[in-house]
């Protein structure tokens, strides 16, 4: 007999994360290992569940293959409806880890938050984020009875605008991320996974008003009674490295804007 009759390699360790595309996908987090990191992110995130005037924005910050896409895929699975097997799975992981599933986990309402997670192309910031609302109401409100709210249909127009390069206007998006997370009744995750491609984009048009919607999304009120809206971009370097070759005073705004996340060295 050989190695192979004995061996075998779980299912998440023969490809990459891919966070779109495995969103769903209950199996997709088996196996997976919680770090200290980790874990110390996930209390981060856990306070902002149900603290006043925490911060809500983060950048996770690593090189190639550190494990931010499969760690983003993680917490979002944590963020699913209570009857969905995916987060019992992440649960079960929590436990396994010998680790309690924080408290205020318990907040999240029974259908879970709105996950819009996409993948950023070289593209205007504006048209991921339309995507990212897209898909994540779409699963959403999927299969629920009734009568659907309005901002399902105001997002299908922004993104038939995108698919046709309109422009869009930040405050359009901003309205919809606030309407959104509103019409949940529990609130908005947005994961960008490559935010580095937007940031890119920005630098070789040399568009620093593109970026300024992530100023407006991290700036968004945190009380209790406002808007529920959390954001992670998943990046390889800082911002200010993405502004290589533009002006200093370009640089110094890109700094600025960073500045409003809470950014995390994602190195395990």
């Amino acid at each position: 007999m050989s190695l192979y009759d004995y061996i075998k390699i779980k299912r998440r360790y023969t490809r990459s994360i891919n966070l779109e595309r495995d969103l769903d996908v209950a199996d997709s987090i088996k196996g997976y290992i919680l770090t200290p990191k980790a874990n110390d992110f996930i209390q981060r995130f856990c306070n902002s569940l149900t603290s006043p005037n925490s911060v809500r924005a983060w950048t996770l910050t690593g090189v190639y293959g550190t494990g931010k896409s499969a760690f983003a895929h993680f917490l979002a699975a944590l963020c699913s409806a209570k009857d969905d097997k995916i987060r019992s799975n992440a649960i079960s992981i929590l436990k396994d880890s010998g680790l309690l599933a924080n408290k205020s986990l318990k907040s999240i309402n029974d259908r879970g938050l709105i996950k819009a997670v996409a993948t950023s192309q070289r593209e205007p910031l504006a048209y991921t984020l339309v995507r990212a609302l897209k898909n994540g109401s779409e699963k959403y409100w999927e299969g629920v009875r009734g009568t659907k709210p309005g901002i399902l249909a105001d997002i299908e127009k922004a993104f038939n605008g995108i698919t046709k390069k309109k422009e869009i206007d930040n405050k359009h998006v901003m309205s919809l991320i606030r309407d959104v997370s509103i019409a949940s009744k529990s609130g908005l995750l947005i994961i960008i996974d490559e935010l580095g491609k937007n940031l890119e984009y920005a630098a070789q048009n040399n568009s620093v008003s593109d970026l300024y919607i992530l100023q407006q999304i991290a700036e968004l009120p945190t009380g209790i009674t406002n808007p529920q809206v959390f954001f992670i971009g998943l990046l390889h370097q800082s911002f200010y490295e993405y502004a290589h070759g533009l002006a200093s005073t370009s640089k110094s705004e890109w700094a600025k804007i960073q500045g409003r996340f809470e950014d995390i060295p994602f190195s395990e």
